[in-house]
């Protein structure tokens, strides 16, 4: 049985009660603005909506996301504070970078986390993420190449996908049940034991030891990335001194490489 694209008897075995925090959605405009509404009227911390297709999908700075019907997953979810009053909201992309690293390496990949909120396989993008937040909850999107079996030519060098690196499909729904799992585990990681979080991210920091340039409000920083801070900030070691950057909105390696590649 089908519901909304998805395979209903198969999120039934995944999880018997998948009805009560997963709202279906065979096409939106925006998964994000989506869960906002059901989280402005109440819904839990938990509640994902997800998509068969999405048209209006968005990464950084309003940038469009796009999001292949049937071959990608496009999902958010609601997240409200966990064990504190004033959850740190700008964690939250590591966070769910982290959660998406873990359930593909499940799937036997090699996932890196690039800061800020990228996830990458083989050198490549394989996974985006946002987070737009509110004083009282925030929304996390997330989005997953899965089943797409090619790229145009200009996107061949800088993405991939689930398929692609596993050379045969993969169940959106087993990857959606499992990457919430994961993210609830470790946003409640995220509030009460950060440390924790850290040496996860750290062990799959994707710009460790490489000569990045990163462009933030204040200017431009040039420097050798040397892992995370104690907030989750990138330390940039820049002629002897190492600096901390808690936002940036393009960073290029050496390679060329970005992480502002929104569109993926």
């Amino acid at each position: 049985m089908t519901r909304a694209g998805y395979n209903a008897d198969l999120l039934r075995l995944l999880d018997p009660q998948w009805r009560s925090w997963l709202d279906l959605r065979y096409h939106v405009g925006s998964t994000n603005d989506a869960a906002a509404g059901l989280a402005r009227t109440g819904a839990a911390h938990g509640v994902v909506v997800a998509a068969h297709r999405q048209s209006a999908g968005r990464g950084r700075k309003g940038v469009p996301w796009i999001c292949p019907p049937g071959r990608g997953l496009a999902f958010s979810m609601v997240l409200r504070p966990c064990g504190t009053a004033n959850h740190p909201w700008s964690r939250a992309a590591m966070v769910a970078g982290l959660a998406v690293a873990c359930e593909l390496e499940r799937l036997g990949l090699e996932a890196r986390v690039k800061w800020p909120n990228d996830v990458l396989v083989g050198g490549r993008k394989i996974c985006g993420i946002l987070v737009e937040a509110k004083p009282e909850f925030a929304i996390l999107g997330i989005g997953v190449n899965v089943n797409i079996d090619r790229f145009p030519p200009d996107l061949r060098a800088i993405a991939t996908s689930v398929q692609l690196e596993l050379g045969e499909p993969s169940q959106r729904e087993t990857l959606l049940v499992g990457i919430r799992n994961s993210l609830l585990h470790w946003f409640e990681k995220s509030a009460a034991h950060f440390p924790d979080v850290l040496e996860a991210l750290e062990k799959r920091c994707a710009l460790r030891g490489l000569p990045i340039t990163a462009r933030t409000s204040r200017g431009t920083l040039t420097g050798i990335a040397r892992g995370l801070g104690p907030a989750g900030e990138l330390l940039v070691e820049h002629n002897g001194e190492t600096k901390g950057l808690t936002q940036a909105d393009e960073i290029r390696v050496a390679s060329g490489e970005t992480t502002d590649l929104q569109h993926l």
